[in-house]
């Protein structure tokens, strides 16, 4: 068991950037503490092959938290990304080729992968 992450109904804006020449996301997080927003982004991962439009809107189906680690300085660093597993999105994006073990193509159904 573990910690599942989804949207409800409202769809959340991918922010994408290239970072040394791959892409990178994150979508904003905010919350009204009186008359102010305070808010952070928080980074994201697609499956791998799958890349997404820069302020595109997406509805996570599943998701779920995971770490990245790394060294700079002689000094660890950690931070939380959530993986995205499965959303839906009216934009297209680019998804994965998937073939079964004959090589047919298992992509032709409308799922998001």
């Amino acid at each position: 068991m573990g910690i599942k992450i989804t949207t409800d109904d409202k769809p959340v804006r991918v922010h994408r950037y290239d970072n040394n020449g791959k892409p990178s996301y994150a979508i904003r997080i905010a919350n009204q503490e009186g008359d102010n927003w305070v808010g952070a982004f928080q980074k994201i991962r697609f499956r791998k092959g799958v890349e997404v439009h820069d302020k595109q809107n997406i509805c996570i189906k599943e998701a779920f938290p995971t770490v990245d680690s790394w060294v700079k300085d002689n000094k660890q660093y950690t931070k939380i990304v959530w993986q995205i597993m499965e959303f839906d999105s009216d934009a297209p994006y680019t998804r994965p080729e998937t073939f079964d073990v004959e090589g047919f193509n298992l992509a032709d159904d409308d799922v998001p992968f």
